[in-house]
């Protein structure tokens, strides 16, 4: 849907322009849609409807409430709760039409890598370079969204195709019924010897049978190839997840620490030495980045 994929853009600059937003909600991938018009409850201020080609990219312009375009703090919520369309049948008419863009007429930004691939923190840390103000909370959202859904879902998946593997291999060698098959003899062997013996441990002599049984289980595995084969195809998938998982793990961990100290050291060199703070009355980020 649509909607999953638009966002919905306040208290925008009067001096904004449609390359300004476009130049700005860039950074989080392609648009292919976005409308700009004065809003008529609000002093010059200005509303846009951005549409983005993947849900993820609006996802991530989610996290840019409070940055500053031109000379404004930005609001911005998904398109399907602001209320923006019934707001607009009931409203007056806005001094000047609404002016739609899409494709050519917009800025877009080359991205190696797809936005659901991108980490949220090297977008904002992309921004921050450019020279703009990001809401001072917009990092740690990025740095907890990225940290709970990727390696959350990295680990999900590793433990779905561990699993698959597991049952793929015990439905082609019947390994589990082969060791309830063993066990049960196990049990039956240890009463038989019990009652021809007269030993009244029974306990003592079904644990010890137990144990040579599953000794046999293992013997039996060893000396079939296939099976031997299918299991330690298991390990090797359940090894090779675990590494990836680890993987991801550091690499958001390692990317989350480097990008946002190195754009902060960047950020603090560029500033000239009167100002504290970094400002971005007239952002005007090159379409290479």
């Amino acid at each position: 849907m649509e909607d999953q994929r638009s966002v919905f853009v306040s208290n925008i600059s009067p001096s904004a322009t449609e390359k300004t937003v476009s130049d700005f909600f860039s950074f989080c991938g392609r648009i292919t849609r976005l409308t700009l018009k004065r809003d008529p409850s609000a002093d010059g201020a200005q509303e846009a409807v951005v549409v983005f080609e993947t849900d993820s990219a609006a996802k991530t312009a989610l996290l840019l409430t409070n940055a500053l375009i031109v000379d404004r703090p930005i609001t911005v919520v998904p398109h399907a709760s602001s209320g923006a369309e019934h707001a607009d049948a009931s409203a007056p008419p806005a001094p000047a039409a609404a002016a739609e863009h899409s494709g050519e007429n917009l800025t877009q930004r080359a991205h190696s890598v797809p936005d659901h691939e991108r980490t949220k923190t090297s977008v904002i840390a992309s921004l921050i370079a450019a020279g703009y103000q990001v809401g001072s909370d917009a990092i740690d959202k990025a740095r907890e969204v990225d940290e709970k859904h990727s390696i959350s879902l990295q680990l999900k998946v590793g433990a779905e195709q561990v699993k698959a593997k597991a049952n793929e291999i015990d439905a082609k060698l019947h390994i589990t019924e082969t060791a309830a098959t063993i066990k049960t003899v196990a049990v039956e062997k240890a009463h038989q010897v019990d009652e021809q013996l007269g030993i009244t441990s029974k306990a003592t002599v079904a644990a010890a049978v137990a144990k040579g049984a599953a000794g046999a289980v293992v013997a039996q595995v060893s000396s079939n190839e296939t099976v031997a084969k299918g299991l330690t195809a298991l390990k090797s998938v359940a090894s090779s997840v675990t590494s990836a998982v680890t993987g991801q793990y550091q690499e958001v961990k390692t990317e989350t620490e480097r990008a946002i100290e190195e754009k902060k050291a960047e950020k603090a060199a560029s500033a000239p030495s009167t100002t504290t703070t970094t400002t971005s009355d007239t952002p005007a980020p090159s379409t290479t980045h």
